[in-house]
């Protein structure tokens, strides 16, 4: 078989519009595996959200969670690899994102801190399934200090260079920004991204990048799909997204998982 592991992004590719994985991408998932592949996912959502999907579809590898800033082996319960926000950079960043009053939230491996438990958080936390225990509301300045993943902001905001200038202009450096979502905004530890992650992944399986697919929509996806060997777009990308990849499948209402497998199986994927 051409390519031995996919990594397919959650939200607007694995998952259809209702945050559901449908028979038929679980059918395939499950044909690759017997054929003799290995399937994960890559995501900006923490373990705490993705905890079901692993146990759903019977994931035994590392996935990549946090957007790149951790890949998590759920069977042995560890971290196979993980990065942190610079302290400094840190807490510059929640002081800002403070007098800026944007909601936020810091994530600390499966815990994450919060301003305030404001209906845009509980929102957020329904959307992801994310249990109220796994929140700590308080004042910033008694935040933790160090090991946190990311930051995940959510705005009412679109354009992603306004708000990384935003930042930038405040002196804010040694991190990255990314948009997961139309609103939500990510600072994230520099260098870090699931790209980078599945670099990482790939060497711990010992399996080399060009017999990799990686799966995406969104631009937290791009560097994934660039860094695979495969780098396959959903019919529901931006197109930014399809600008980057070889192959462009069904939407993720569509299958598109499941597609593309099918054609993968029957080596039916062009060169």
């Amino acid at each position: 078989m051409q390519y031995e592991l996919i990594v397919a992004d959650m939200d607007g590719t694995l998952l259809n519009d209702k945050k559901e994985i449908s028979p038929k991408n679980r059918e395939y998932i499950e044909k690759y595996r017997k054929a003799g592949g290995l399937f994960t996912i890559a995501t900006g959502r923490g373990r705490p959200a993705v905890e079901d999907i692993v146990k759903e579809i019977n994931i035994n590898i590392p996935v990549i969670v946090y957007n790149g800033a951790q890949l998590y082996d759920f069977r042995n319960k560890k971290a196979i690899y993980e990065a942190f926000l610079d302290q400094k950079a840190y807490t510059m960043a929640l002081v800002l994102l403070h007098k800026l009053n944007i909601t936020f939230l810091a994530y600390q491996g499966p815990h994450m801190w919060v301003e305030r438990i404001s209906p845009v958080i509980l929102k957020h936390l329904a959307k992801e399934n994310i249990k109220i225990n796994n929140v700590t509301a308080a004042s910033i300045d008694t935040f933790p200090t160090e090991g946190i993943n990311k930051i995940l902001t959510i705005t009412e905001q679109s354009d992603f260079d306004e708000f990384a200038m935003l930042f930038s202009q405040a002196g804010l450096t040694g991190v990255r920004f990314v948009q997961s979502e139309v609103n939500y905004f990510e600072i994230l530890p520099e260098g870090v991204s699931k790209g980078h992650a599945l670099e990482e992944l790939a060497a711990y399986l010992d399996i080399p990048l060009s017999q990799t697919a990686a799966i995406g929509d969104h631009m937290n996806d791009i560097e994934m799909l660039r860094a695979a060997g495969l780098g396959v777009a959903m019919a529901n990308a931006r197109d930014e997204v399809k600008r980057c990849a070889r192959f462009i499948t069904k939407s993720n209402n569509d299958d598109g998982v499941a597609y593309f497998i099918e054609l993968l199986l029957k080596d039916q994927i062009p060169n």
